[in-house]
């Protein structure tokens, strides 16, 4: 199993704590358990994990989002940084965030939408911890009762995997290359998400071509370059 460090966050203190030590993270895992899910309108967001390495330790911050404190104070890590945050399936996880407390989560980078433009058919966190970390993710808390408290050690454990998986995944899947790529897909991945007609696809489409000619493009460039000066010389 996997060694990682988990710290409850149940008060406006230690999450403005743990706030300022994700300054230092360069990427930070994403998952969220909601209660009543259901039910659109009672339906709540129950805890948020924030996975992260720190002096060499993986550390899960598991955030009990119904104690009662504000949780403005998540928007400066989520929305407002550059820091990478990986999802797996951001279509739920980012949208419920938005949706419940208003903050648009970016830049992401999806670990399901991942593997499956690597070609992988089983793309769900379970199969992906399977074929990839070589161990069995046990998903029985998956459909529990997050709304009850105290939350029992099993649905603990649980969430704070989930989070941990999450980060090895992107670390052994890598994260893309560009910023830019980044930021750019997550913008279009949240807007569609929202309502498919607020994406300029038009523009997507110019700007996905775009990446695909670069590599290309470069490559025949540089090797006109290197035939012109071999034949100046």
């Amino acid at each position: 199993m996997l060694d990682h460090i988990v710290e409850i966050i149940n008060d406006q203190s230690a999450l403005a704590a743990i706030v300022e030590r994700l300054n230092t993270a360069s990427v930070i895992a994403l998952d969220i358990e909601t209660a009543n899910w259901w039910d659109r309108e009672s339906e709540r967001v129950s805890l948020v994990q924030l996975a992260f390495r720190e002096n060499g330790e993986m550390r899960v911050a598991v955030i009990d989002a119904l104690a009662g404190f504000d949780p403005e104070m998540l928007r400066q890590p989520l929305e407002l940084s550059l820091q990478t945050k990986a999802i797996h399936n951001a279509s739920f996880d980012a949208v419920k965030l938005a949706r419940h407390f208003s903050i648009s989560t970016s830049p992401i980078h999806d670990t399901m939408l991942a593997a499956r433009r690597s070609g992988e058919r089983r793309c769900s966190l379970q199969a992906q911890v399977e074929t990839h970390l070589g161990f069995q993710l046990d998903k029985s808390e998956q459909r529990g009762d997050w709304s009850r408290r105290p939350l029992s050690a099993e649905q603990l454990k649980y969430a704070a995997l989930d989070a941990a998986c999450t980060l090895l995944l992107t670390i052994f899947g890598g994260i893309p290359v560009s910023t830019t790529h980044t930021i750019t897909g997550s913008i279009v991945g949240v807007g569609a998400a929202r309502r498919p007609n607020a994406v300029r696809w038009g523009v997507a489409s110019q700007v996905v071509w775009a990446w695909i000619l670069t590599i290309p493009a470069a490559a025949l460039i540089s090797a006109a370059s290197w035939w012109l000066l071999n034949w100046l010389s």
